[in-house]
């Protein structure tokens, strides 16, 4: 609908959409720098990197959206972004379902340098490395968020993010993660960052390397729990698949 905007897009209601391309490719707008507020949209989306169900590429402000296109795309494949490098994301709801190679998330592939709050995801997601219920590859915070689709990977799979470089706090999931390589965990599958105030209850099965919080730790872990069923073949944990101090 919009190649690029800068300005302020809101209320907008898109129904029965089909759209398909290369790169930048969503729902509402292929580059976003401004604000959207207040939209829904249905349909089928499809492209290579950087393809969303309302934006591919963000650098904006993006509030109180609805996503319920099916997404599928290669890199950088989300319910709501496809990759979003600054800005913001709050309340914002993925539930359609997600299909994608490197970097898939239910509402973001992925967040650099900025900030994700009270959004969540309730679709399916399918993709092979950094596969998350919320965020496929987080170096950015996110706060308040939770995921409850199933989802299925290969490798640094999460019920919450697939791989985290960031900061995460208050975050859950309830969703069954299956990941058939290595990293899996029910709310982060490779950990390089920090997470506290977090829980999972969903079921959890990998290979190598699966924990009922994180499939594989390097940095920091508070105050979170598990209540899930883990199982897997190598390194198996009810929080920690593997740990690295």
């Amino acid at each position: 609908l919009f190649g690029y905007n800068s300005g302020t897009i809101k209320n907008i209601r898109l129904v029965d959409i089909s759209i398909k391309g290369s790169n930048n490719i969503a729902g509402l707008a292929a580059n976003n720098t401004g604000t959207i507020k207040s939209i829904y949209i249905n349909g089928k989306i499809k492209g290579n990197d950087n393809v969303g169900g309302i934006v591919g590429s963000n650098f904006g402000t993006i509030e109180s959206v609805d996503n319920k296109s099916k997404v599928t795309g290669h890199n950088y494949v989300g319910g709501i972004v496809g990759s979003k490098d600054m800005g913001m994301i709050k309340n914002s709801h993925n539930q359609g379902n997600i299909i994608g190679n490197e970097n898939t998330g239910g509402v973001a592939g992925s967040n650099n340098d900025d900030k994700i709050e009270n959004s969540f995801n309730t679709g399916n997601l399918k993709g092979k490395s950094n596969v998350g219920g919320v965020v496929g590859y987080n170096s950015g915070s996110i706060e308040k968020n939770y995921n409850t689709g199933k989802i299925e990977g290969g490798s640094n799979v999460g019920g919450v993010v697939g791989r985290n470089l960031g900061s995460i706090e208050k975050i859950y999931n309830n969703g069954k993660i299956h990941g058939i390589e290595n990293n899996i965990g029910g709310v982060i599958g490779f950990n390089n960052g920090r997470m506290q105030n977090s829980f999972n209850t969903g079921e959890i099965n990998g290979q190598n390397n699966v924990g009922g919080i994180i499939g594989f730790n390097k940095k920091i872990m508070k105050n979170s729990y598990n209540i899930g069923k883990v199982t897997g073949n190598k390194n198996i944990g009810g929080i920690f698949g593997a740990e690295v101090e």
